[in-house]
């Protein structure tokens, strides 16, 4: 298993999208990953050049399989719901009684993925239900907090009213959120607002955003998955794998709590199994199996806390559904919406009071458990930026090439990182990534090791 990361996306068009590539250039970094190493490529998408897309469509008539995660190339390809997706967020602000939507689109440049299906399905969507469709409501925030920032910014200045906000993804949304702040729109009183993701950062925003899910983590779980047993069980690659997308709802709406379509329920069991499915949607880690087991629990310990009068059961079985979350590293607030399920069950008995008081303790404990998980987050992160920081003032002091080595022994350990390895490119002839030369950075009493790049 070989991972390549490239530069993403910036707020600013002139700064390019610089992916990781089997071959270098100045639109794109080089990394020794490609057919003479690799039985197979992933390619996360948008690609951003034609040529970029011959390359690919070439090693494959060649015979090298390629599974391409989002849409917009041709091939075998896993990619969201994006249609299905766009248009509930416009049907949801329509029933709101909104009537001009403002819509924060990707990057120009990929309007063959998912950027330019998002906004494509946007203006049809709103045509079906006779919206205003202003060109100065429309402008691409690249899918970055800056880029929403400052799109939305535009937007503003373009002077067309608008009483919501669509963006095409959760970082440009809450950028735009920010920039509706600072010209003192309230959010949703004055413009409703919607993301696409389903983010954590998204759902502990003030107010937190209501977002189109999309489960990331299981669309590259899968791609392993169909990957590895079209090369060991010679299944053929699916040329479409179309993952469900569906909406969230918080507060940035309108709404005042998450509330899923209401569901008829029969009994016990099939609530739990409707809750396991919604919640398997947003989970990273937690198992098909071990998901249903908890819903089961959360679900029979409720019955029996408004049977018995007591709330204790109940309390319990949500303390235990927190506590595997985060063992798995998931995000609390995907139990908001079993939360909500079982406050759906209510509707049909004559006392609910009882329930619901429950329920909004339940609430209570999920918010408070994603308010700590943030802040352990938040100082994660602040931890990692200082040692990144020193770690950047000590570069900037470096004269030599051992000083840098000296340097990265010293600090990487800090950060968690326990073997690193450094390599340098040298050229032969037309080709300046030819030879590599590999140094242990932290351990400098192994040898150098040099070999052809191709050979990595």
């Amino acid at each position: 298993m070989l991972f390549g990361c490239g530069i993403g996306p910036s707020a600013s068009p002139s700064d390019p999208y610089r992916p990781a590539w089997p071959e270098g250039s100045d639109e794109q970094d080089f990394v020794p990953i490609g057919p003479w190493n690799v039985d197979g490529l992933i390619v996360a998408l948008p690609l951003h050049s034609t040529a970029r897309a011959d390359y690919l469509r070439g090693l494959n008539e060649a015979g090298l399989p390629i599974l391409f995660i989002g849409s917009g190339e041709s091939g075998p390809t896993i990619q969201a719901d994006n249609a299905a997706g766009i248009a509930a967020a416009v049907k949801h602000l329509v029933e709101h009684g909104r009537k001009r939507i403002a819509f924060l689109a990707g990057s120009p440049e990929d309007m063959r993925g998912d950027s330019g299906q998002r906004l494509n399905t946007f203006r049809k969507v709103s045509a079906e239900f006779g919206l205003d469709q202003d060109d100065r409501l429309t402008a691409y925030g690249r899918h970055v907090y800056d880029g929403g920032f400052a799109a939305t910014k535009q937007i503003l200045a373009g002077g067309a009213a608008f009483d919501a906000l669509i963006a095409s993804n959760d970082e440009s949304a809450i950028g735009a959120m920010d920039a509706l702040k600072q010209a003192g729109r309230r959010i949703p009183e004055d413009v409703a607002v919607i993301g696409f993701d389903n983010r954590l950062d998204g759902a502990i925003y003030q107010p937190s955003l209501t977002s189109v899910h999309i489960p990331l983590f299981n669309m590259g779980y899968q791609a392993v998955e169909l990957m590895y047993n079209h090369l060991a069980e010679k299944q053929p690659l699916s040329e479409s794998t179309k993952v469900d997308t569906f909406l969230v709802i918080r507060a940035s709406c309108g709404c005042e709590a998450a509330a899923p379509t209401a569901i008829a329920v029969a009994s016990q069991q099939p609530l739990a199994r409707q809750i396991a499915a919604r919640i398997q949607k947003q989970t990273f880690d937690l198992s098909e199996n071990e998901t249903l087991a908890l819903c089961q629990n959360l679900t029979d310990a409720f019955a029996v806390s408004c049977n018995t009068g007591c709330p204790e059961v109940f309390r319990a079985a949500v303390n235990d559904a927190l506590a595997h979350t985060i063992k798995s590293q998931d995000g609390a607030h995907i139990w908001q919406d079993a939360i909500s399920m079982l406050g759906q069950s209510l509707e049909k008995n004559s006392d609910t009071y009882f329930g619901r008081k429950m329920l909004d303790e339940a609430r209570i404990a999920i918010s408070a458990q994603v308010q700590q998980q943030y802040y352990q987050y938040v100082l994660n992160e602040r931890w990692n930026s200082s040692r990144l920081s020193l770690l950047t003032a000590r570069f900037l002091t470096a004269l030599e090439e051992e000083q840098i080595y000296n340097i990265l022994a010293r600090y990487l350990p800090e950060l968690g990182i326990e073997l690193a390895n450094l390599v340098i490119f040298e050229p032969e002839g037309d080709d300046p990534f030819a030879w590599s030369v590999l140094r242990n950075v932290l351990n400098t009493q192994e040898p150098l090791r040099r070999f052809r790049s191709r050979e990595f």
